[in-house]
C-alpha cells in the first residue's frame, strides 16, 4: 500500500499559488511568523515576506503555443504597419 504524501498549499503575499510544501515545513514558517493560515480545506498558508514568485516552468506543449501565440502577434502589427 502506498502513502499518500500531504502538501500544504502556499500563496505569496500578493495571493499568488507557489509550489506546495511539506507540513514540517508548513509548521516551521507559521512558528517563525514567516506565514499565516490562509485556509483549512484544502490547508493553505500565505506567505508574510516577499518572494521571487517562481513558478514551475511551462512543458514543452504550452511554450511553443505561448511562443507560437506571441510570433502571430508580432508578425500581425508589422502587416498593420506597413499597410499604413
Amino acid at each position: 500500500m502506498k502513502k499518500t504524501r500531504f502538501r500544504a498549499g502556499v500563496l505569496s503575499m500578493r495571493g499568488k499559488q507557489l509550489d506546495p510544501c511539506t507540513p514540517v515545513k508548513a509548521r516551521q514558517l507559521l512558528s517563525q511568523g514567516k506565514a499565516k493560515i490562509a485556509g483549512y480545506k484544502p490547508f493553505t498558508i500565505v506567505l508574510q515576506y516577499p518572494t521571487g514568485e517562481c513558478t514551475p516552468r511551462l512543458d514543452a506543449a504550452a511554450q511553443r503555443k505561448q511562443t507560437e501565440t506571441d510570433s502571430r502577434k508580432h508578425s500581425r502589427r508589422s502587416e498593420t504597419d506597413q499597410s499604413a
